[in-house]
């Protein structure tokens, strides 16, 4: 029961230092997708309920501080949570290739509607511009994903947020 008393609030935190500090050390320039790749181990390891309800605070946090499209996180990770949670059943999703793999496509594919919601809407003209920009975001939680996924594996051995036996 803790767990959904203290999930916003580290939901939270993350999202402002994803938001605030990264995007400073980056200049502005290029966004790295934490929230993203925590949505995708909550898919991997964690219960639907409890990996649902995640990928739900960390979607609607994210949205209320970025100020994008309404909604389009939120539903947004909870379909990347349902997706790696149908995924991890069928695959060994613990191989260090996969997880680069499916954090880069998932990454790949927010990059891919969020250019065409503001092509779209907005009509944004510079959608190649946009894509390189994405793709590049793309590769770097890639190849940030494995470290993100031991981080989270030693946190979860420590404050142990496994299922009740």
């Amino acid at each position: 029961m803790i767990y959904y008393v203290v999930m916003p609030i580290f939901s939270l935190l993350l999202l402002i230092f994803q938001v605030s500090f990264l995007d400073l050390m980056f200049f502005g320039k290029i966004g790295i997708e934490i929230s993203l790749i925590v949505v995708i181990y909550a898919g991997f390891h964690l219960s639907i309920a409890r990996g649902g309800s995640l990928a739900f605070v960390m979607g609607f946090i994210f949205d209320c501080i970025t100020g994008s499209i309404t909604g389009f996180h939120t539903f947004f990770y909870v379909l990347v949570f349902l997706a790696a949670r149908l995924t991890s059943r069928r695959v060994y999703s613990e191989g260090t290739f996969f997880i680069v793999l499916f954090a880069l496509a998932a990454c790949l594919a927010q990059g891919v509607f969020l250019s065409l919601i503001y092509s779209f809407i907005y009509n944004v003209e510079n959608f190649m511009k946009i894509m390189w920009i994405f793709i590049i975001q793309s590769i770097i939680a890639g190849f940030l994903s494995p470290a993100v996924f031991l981080l989270l594996d030693k946190m979860e051995s420590v404050f142990y947020v496994g299922e009740p036996q």
